[in-house]
């Protein structure tokens, strides 16, 4: 007869990862599949494209819509930074902690999305460095 004990380190990792398995976000930014990231991404691309038809949107669309997670992430982390609409509905989700999202797009994403816009980071760089700053808040 054993008695399975968890350390107390154990304890608040499980109990950090059951808070993280209910932040949208955070399942948008690290996991692969995410249907709400879909659905989230092409109601972005719809406004998008309800703006400009500029043939790298159409690009971009195309791509976000091929479900390559990275540029889907890319994109909602920028429409959070650029989109105050975009932002609010996010914010007034009860799947993601406002606090939390609130500086993470005030104080940490902003020069980064305009480093990724002025070209000055690959998107790849950007989506890991962007998740890193997520989920070390």
């Amino acid at each position: 007869m054993s008695i399975d004990v968890m350390s107390p380190r154990e304890s608040m990792h499980e109990t950090a990862e059951k808070e993280r398995g209910r932040d949208l976000l955070y399942q948008i930014l690290c996991t692969d599949h995410c249907t709400e990231r879909d659905k989230l991404t092409k109601g972005i691309c719809s406004m998008i494209r309800e703006q400009t038809s500029h043939p790298a949107i159409t690009e971009l669309v195309k791509h976000a819509t091929v479900a390559h997670p990275f540029v889907q992430r890319a994109i909602i982390i920028a429409a959070l930074v650029h989109e105050p609409d975009f932002l609010q509905f996010m914010i007034d989700r009860d799947d993601i902690c406002s606090s939390t999202v609130s500086e993470y797009v005030v104080v940490r994403v902003p020069q980064l999305v305009e480093s990724l816009l002025d070209g000055n980071i690959s998107l790849q760089r950007f989506v890991l460095h962007a998740t890193h700053m997520y989920v070390t808040l």
